[in-house]
């Protein structure tokens, strides 16, 4: 789920999301676009953070995006 309510099915915003499901978004996202799939090579991490930056605060979680940063050291 998104914090716009897209994403899923159930339209839950942000207010209904737990941190651990804020968390999982931000990280499943970074892993989808990091990821070699057989269709493209893995994107460069800040690609990634551009483009998921431009997520936030609409979609993604500021605060895990930021520890998501933090903990790639970049």
């Amino acid at each position: 789920e998104k914090l716009d309510g897209s994403g899923y099915y159930r339209n839950l915003r942000a207010t209904q999301l737990p941190l651990s499901s804020r968390a999982i978004t931000v990280a499943d996202i970074y892993e989808a676009m990091s990821a070699k799939r057989p269709y493209r090579d893995p994107m460069p991490t800040e690609q990634i953070f551009k483009i998921m930056g431009g997520m936030t605060p609409t979609k993604i979680d500021e605060d895990c995006f930021r520890t998501l940063t933090q903990l790639t050291d970049l």
